[in-house]
């Protein structure tokens, strides 16, 4: 799994998915919350984190909360 959208906090909604680690511990699994519908994007909560981290996890820098001065979020 690369990356997946995220929802919850400043996101609008809640997200439909969570990442769980497979019995074997051998793959990422993508565990649905509650139903989802055709045509519905597959989302997660990416959970907090500051800009450090996400510039030096994934490249990814949120232009509105570094304007902001706030910590990043998706």
């Amino acid at each position: 799994m690369d990356l997946v959208n995220h929802a919850g906090p400043p996101a609008p909604g809640a997200p439909n998915c969570c990442v769980q680690l497979s019995p074997d511990n051998s793959s990422l699994l993508l565990q649905p919350v509650r139903d989802i519908a055709a045509g519905e994007e597959v989302t997660i909560d990416y959970g907090a984190r500051d800009m450090v981290d996400w510039a030096a996890d994934y490249g990814v820098i949120w232009q509105h909360t570094a304007r902001k001065g706030r910590p990043a979020g998706p």
